[in-house]
Formats: structure tokens, sequence, C-alpha cells
């Protein structure tokens, strides 16, 4: 038996209703390579959703969804938890340490992972890195 997940990771849910809204559920995963350039996140960085999109809770699905205009991402608890500190004011190493007073094993190069991951589809930008200065 192979394992069926794609190498990033990411396990994709299409809509059957071929309208073009896509689903997908992420989480951190460790040792994804991430591609150089624009997808890298630092941890001065200071991430925000992008304009149009927003977390909310599926109550159907009994889970944390990340809304854009494309479609929907059904986010792990984990990445929900990561995706409610990205405000645009809080830096990466901010998100960490909060996040690492409510639960054990945070890493620094989880969260860039997965910060990443979702920069790269354009569902997150950032703010305060030497480019954007």
């Amino acid at each position: 038996m192979t394992d069926s997940r794609p190498a990033d990771g990411v396990e994709r849910q299409h809509a059957g209703s071929g309208k073009g809204t896509e689903h997908q559920q992420i989480g951190l995963v460790d040792g994804v390579e991430q591609e150089s350039g624009s997808s890298e996140v630092r941890p001065e960085s200071r991430p925000r959703l992008r304009p149009g999109s927003r977390l909310s809770y599926d109550h159907v699905r009994d889970t944390d969804v990340l809304l854009f205009p494309e479609g929907v991402l059904v986010l792990n608890h984990t990445a929900a938890a990561v995706l409610s500190h990205c405000d645009g004011r809080r830096t990466v190493l901010d998100i960490v340490a909060q996040l690492g007073e409510r639960f054990r094993g945070v890493r620094l190069s989880d969260v860039t992972t997965l910060l990443a991951q979702l920069r790269q589809r354009h569902l997150i930008e950032t703010a305060g890195e030497a480019r954007d200065a």
C-alpha cells in the first residue's frame, strides 16, 4: 500500500459541484522544502489574511475553515490557531511565542512552513520584510 498524499503534505478534497470551488485540508508538515523566492516567510514577517479571506467555523464539517473568493480551505486545529494570530501586526516570532503559551512543542520552522504554503497559494500576505519597508 502506498501513501497517496502529495509531497507537500496537503490533502486536497475537490468539491463535487464542479463550479470551481476547491476544498483542501492543510496542516503543519515536517520536512517540506520551501521554494526560494516570494513564498519564503521570515521570522520578522507580519502575516495577515489576503483581502476577501476570513476564518470561519463550519458547523456541518465541525471544523475550522479559511474562506476565500475561490473556495474553502479546511484547516486542522493547529493551522487554525496559527491563522487566528495573523493580523498584520504580530511578527511570526510573536505568533510562535503566543502559541507556545497555549501549546507544547511549537516550532518556528513549522509555523514558517505552514505560512509559506499559504503564501504560495496567495491566501496570506506578509509585511515587515526588507522589501516591504
